[in-house]
């Protein structure tokens, strides 16, 4: 009997280390952030990286995007406005990611902002901006109308898309397009403003 007690004390004993030893593994990977999946990185394996997130979609109003054009005022800036469900938009997309790409880091400030509803941003705007592989950041304007920006900017626009403006380094509208435009166009535009 004594012998089975004794077994039985050393079956609760090696089950009681089991626990605590998992218990330490578990609080140390939490503390330290170790997973299994960091392993192969340690011993010098190549870890499949995730492709980068387009850059973070803003919820903006008039106001707010005031301050952003503020802001932008030392820089030449190009503010284009569009919207997913806008075919000409949609087509001059691929010219607008090549004027950024090239002028992005000669003082050119660029704004985007879509015209998308706010609610559609997932469903819609976000895979549209991986599809195409967006490059600069993309506010959403969530106002209804763009008559106050249209009157505070004072330009005679009735919010058709797509629309793009030039403003030079003093903030003052050099050009606009309320049509589809092209790269070349916008660099005929901006490089004297440089």
């Amino acid at each position: 009997m004594a012998a089975a007690v004794i077994a039985e004390r050393r079956r609760r004993r090696f089950w009681a280390c089991i626990v605590f030893l998992t218990g330490v593994c578990v609080v140390t990977a939490i503390l330290f952030g170790t997973t299994l999946q960091e392993e192969p990185a340690k011993r010098g394996a190549a870890v499949p990286q995730a492709p980068p997130a387009p850059p973070p979609v803003t919820y903006i109003d008039t106001d707010g995007l005031l301050v952003v054009f503020e802001r932008a005022k030392a820089n030449v800036l190009v503010v284009n406005f569009w919207a997913t469900w806008c075919p000409p938009c949609v087509e001059e997309t691929p010219e607008l990611i090549e004027f950024y790409r090239r002028y992005h880091a000669k003082g050119v400030a660029f704004v985007s902002v879509s015209a998308d509803h706010p609610d559609t941003v997932r469903e819609r705007l976000a895979p549209f901006m991986e599809k195409h592989k967006i490059p600069y950041p993309v506010y959403v304007f969530t106002e209804t109308s763009p008559k106050q920006l249209a009157h505070e900017l004072a330009l005679d626009w009735t919010g058709g898309l797509p629309a793009t403006l030039v403003f030079d380094r003093q903030g003052a509208l050099q050009k606009q397009w309320y049509e589809e435009v092209t790269a070349s166009e916008l660099a005929a535009v901006v490089e004297p403003l440089l």
